[in-house]
């Protein structure tokens, strides 16, 4: 499994910390680069007065890292800016930074007070500084920029597209970096043109099965470590053991046949996590025939499918989103159904999606490595169809011949 990214694999703190300052310098707003904790990643570039008085203070610097840990995980969830309010009734924006899926961390920016309305504006969180008596903070808050709201969306924005444009162009050296010296590795371990082609293939099967899992562990990984700074500690707990499950079975089944019940048992774990990270506005429901229960199919035959339907179906879609998987007997087929009311894809999507030759996104990335399995296990007698309106959802259907 292809290791976690942190922040610092991906972007130098030096360049960050030039497009902070530079930032800083022309709009008059403060930044600070903090990684997916909250923890500051780079230095604060134009800080007001009366934010360095706090941020340094031992019985308030946990309320500004709290903060920025909160509103940084909102950032995540919804993948856009996100404005609010912090402790000391400042406008401030959290700029996600997200490769491949992975919350890495948020630019924060502001440290000023809106020049407009701004009641439709939450506070972060609950706790308020008192400054009344404190001649020092209140000398300093009147130094407090005043700028109006739109200048402040527009630099949230801003920020967020240098951002990761900065941190995607990181990532792909990474992955470069990282095909490189695997190339290195297998033409160095490998004597023949027989054992070359042999182990060609064996790394690609494993890359087809790692392509499958890797973002939902990396984003389950955030939701845990992020829950568990943030609250105490329910959500963290469940979060948690259902987690050890999802991971108890990756280890144990990858490239085995399990029953479909036990299958399952593991997209329930998948979707329980799912729900944990995007909130009371995703729910699933899974319906299997009784007599298609004790099925063996290859294991995570359903999941790619799954994970398809909420990244590319139901994380741009506003409102409630649904998921149902269903599976049932259809004459000498075992139909494995899901099911989602996202945004759906048009005609012409669709047949782009059933020809990729030359496309590399995520949704045709999965349904290659499925069809791929699909013709190792079943030839040709599996069969696969994709059926979707714009604006109501789409539906997958795989068919496995029983026999």
């Amino acid at each position: 499994m292809r290791r976690i990214l942190q922040l610092d694999n991906v972007v130098e703190v030096e360049t960050l910390q030039k497009i902070q300052d530079a930032f800083s310098e022309a709009t008059g707003f403060a930044a600070i680069t903090v990684d997916y904790r909250g923890k500051p990643y780079t230095k604060h570039s134009g800080c007001s007065k009366y934010c360095s008085i706090i941020r340094y203070r031992s019985e308030t610097k946990d309320l500004c890292e709290k903060c920025d840990s909160r509103a940084g995980l909102e950032a995540a969830r919804t993948g856009a800016p996100y404005i609010y309010m912090c402790h000391s009734g400042f406008i401030d924006f959290a700029a996600p930074i997200i490769v491949n899926g992975q919350y890495l961390g948020s630019i924060m920016g502001g440290q000023v007070v809106s020049a407009d309305n701004t009641s439709n504006i939450d506070y972060i969180v609950d706790e308020t500084i008192d400054i009344e008596d404190d001649v020092e903070l209140i000398e300093a808050y009147t130094q407090i920029p005043i700028v109006p709201f739109k200048k402040i969306e527009a630099a949230a924005h801003l920020m967020f597209n240098i951002a990761n444009k900065i941190a995607q162009k990181g990532y792909v050296n990474v992955i470069q970096k990282e095909l490189h010296e695997q190339s290195l590795q297998l033409i160095q371990s490998r004597t023949s043109e027989a054992n070359l082609e042999t182990a060609l293939k064996a790394a690609e099967l494993k890359t087809l099965q790692s392509q499958i899992n890797r973002q939902f562990l990396i984003q389950a990984l955030n939701i845990v470590g992020n829950l568990s700074f943030i609250e105490n500690a329910p959500k963290t707990e469940e979060a948690t053991f259902v987690f050890i499950d999802v991971v108890k079975f990756l280890i144990s089944n990858i490239g085995k046949e399990v029953t479909i019940e036990e299958e399952l048992k593991y997209i329930n774990n998948y979707l329980t996590l799912q729900k944990i990270r995007l909130g009371e506005r995703f729910s699933y429901e899974i319906v299997v025939a009784e007599n298609t229960k004790q099925f063996m199919i290859p294991s995570m035959m359903i999941q790619p499918i799954v994970e398809n339907a909420i990244l590319h179906g139901l994380e741009t879609k506003s409102g409630e989103c649904l998921i149902r998987v269903h599976i049932q007997l259809n004459g000498d087929f075992i139909e494995i159904i899901v099911e989602d009311n996202g945004v759906g894809m048009s005609e012409q999507v669709l047949a782009k999606i059933s020809q990729p030759k030359n496309q590399e996104t995520s949704m045709v990335m999965n349904l290659n490595v499925l069809k791929t399995r699909l013709m190792e296990r079943y030839s040709n007698k599996a069969k696969l169809q994709i059926t979707s309106k714009e604006n109501i959802g789409t539906v997958v259907t795989i068919a496995l011949p029983l026999f």
